[in-house]
């Protein structure tokens, strides 16, 4: 809780101690019981949170939610001439005894979901054999895990993924390791692929980032119609290189020439290194 003379007397805007209702309003969805926004020492976060820190993070649902209490309270919330969304009630007894169970509904949702969630993560990471063989050649299940895994902020999930990944990479160069077999290849650009085009124009997770780069540069000069090289590869990358989406592709050959590999650069020389939507896969066709 904080009083008028504590927060008028100490907000200092290079202070993060001083500065902290600012972020909090900024970053996270925030409820004022007992406070409204005519309070001078809310009011002045409120502010600072809307036009000094300006800067959009799409990833912080940053809602301000005040509940006033009401003799004669409306139905419906409706938004103060601040933007803040504005619910009258009663009293707060009343509020809370139709906020728990809620709450508690809620919290059941989110618990069975991480179960569900730690039962993925588990299958990829205790017991992955199976499950690399099935993430290579299931397009339905490699789909499914990857819609799971990008729309997951479970961040075990996350990051059990990534060695998973890395075991279904191996795999598909260990099958192309007999003479003439060169399936592999085409199967292991499939799986770097897909993930692109599931992530789409958000960043993915750096680390994952990181192994995608370092797959596309293994896998490279084995993509094309040369002897040596995966025809399959080099016909499915043919097909769906239109399709990636800009940013990614832009990131790939920036980080690509940065480490010096120069046929992964090559590889993606036909992507523009500026597109006016980055978001628009396929813009620069």
């Amino acid at each position: 809780m904080l009083c008028r003379e504590d927060y008028t007397a100490l907000f200092r805007p290079n202070e993060y101690r001083q500065i902290k209702l600012a972020l909090t309003l900024k970053e996270s969805t925030t409820v004022l019981l007992g406070y409204g926004l005519g309070d001078d020492n809310v009011l002045t976060a409120f502010d600072w949170s809307r036009n000094v820190f300006d800067e959009e993070i799409k990833s912080y649902p940053s809602e301000v939610i005040q509940v006033v209490r009401m003799h004669e309270p409306k139905d419906k919330p409706y938004r103060g001439h601040n933007g803040a969304l504005i619910l009258e009630v009663k009293n707060l007894e009343t509020f809370f005894a139709e906020l728990i169970p809620y709450v508690e509904h809620r919290k059941k949702i989110e618990k069975d979901l991480s179960e569900k969630l730690e039962k993925v993560r588990d299958s990829l990471v205790k017991k992955p054999e199976d499950a690399v063989e099935r993430f290579i050649d299931d397009k339905t299940f490699r789909a499914v895990t990857l819609s799971i895994i990008n729309n997951s902020d479970y961040a075990p999930l996350v990051d059990g993924f990534i060695p998973f990944f890395e075991k279904c990479i191996d795999k598909t160069f260990e099958r192309s390791l007999p003479f003439g077999a060169f399936a592999g290849y085409a199967e292991g650009l499939l799986i770097v692929l897909d993930i692109i085009e599931t992530y789409g124009a958000t960043h993915m997770p750096p680390a994952l980032f990181h192994k995608i780069a370092t797959a596309l540069h293994r896998q490279t000069p084995y993509i094309g119609a040369k002897n040596g090289q995966s025809h399959k590869a080099g016909k499915i990358w043919e097909q769906r290189k239109h399709k990636l989406p800009i940013r990614q592709l832009n990131e790939l050959r920036i980080y690509a020439q940065s480490k010096g590999w120069r046929e992964v650069v090559a590889l993606l020389k036909f992507a523009p290194l500026v597109a006016d939507d980055p978001s628009d896969a396929g813009a620069f066709l």
